[in-house]
């Protein structure tokens, strides 16, 4: 694993990224706003540097009016229905999906951390990817279980990141000019740089 996270080696799985998540989020996970404003740093980031984003739905919510999050290439969506039966990773063709895509890395981010992240992770994991997860673009439906998720995240090789701290690597790292200063004014309103 390299030392700083590179764009051209990641995908970005959101995990079931609706309105209706978004609304029954604490506020001790920042609330509503915050939590839709980091889904759009994370989107507008990968969006500078051309990263594959995929999307797991649960349920048959494919109206994306009602997603915080939207795919920006319509000619590959790579949107995935995950159903309550089965495993989300490999009953929907996600993992082969993402396999297919030849990235080392994949960024986690969505609904809920002590669930389809969490599950989400461990399958990659074992599939080989180095696995990391905006741990604040990811909420916890149950504010008991957020601390053994991380535990669990962690003691299996997760890497825990920030959507700041993403879009800081990409940034570090990335060779265009251009795109370094793209990436920098996404961060300019939290006063980093």
């Amino acid at each position: 694993m390299a030392p700083l996270l590179k764009p051209e080696d990641c995908c970005i799985l959101f995990i079931d990224p609706t309105r209706r998540n978004a609304e029954r989020t604490d506020q001790a996970d920042g609330g509503q706003d915050t939590l839709i404003s980091r889904h759009a740093l994370v989107q507008q980031a990968a969006r500078v540097l051309d990263v594959p984003k995929f999307f797991a739905i649960h349920g048959d919510e494919l109206d994306e009016r009602e997603w915080i999050a939207q795919p920006c290439d319509h000619a590959k969506p790579r949107i995935y229905a995950v159903g309550s039966a089965g495993s989300m990773w490999s009953g929907s063709g996600l993992g082969a999906a993402l396999a297919e895509e030849g990235k080392a890395c994949l960024l986690l981010c969505g609904f809920w951390l002590e669930r389809s992240v969490t599950f989400a992770a461990l399958n990659a994991l074992a599939d080989g990817f180095d696995v990391f997860v905006l741990m604040d673009a990811c909420p916890s439906c149950d504010r008991h279980a957020k601390c053994p998720a991380i535990d669990r995240l962690l003691q299996a090789g997760v890497v825990p990141l920030t959507t700041t701290q993403m879009v800081s690597e990409w940034a570090e790292g990335a060779s265009d000019q251009a795109r370094r200063a793209a990436l920098r004014s996404l961060l300019a309103p939290t006063g980093e740089q």
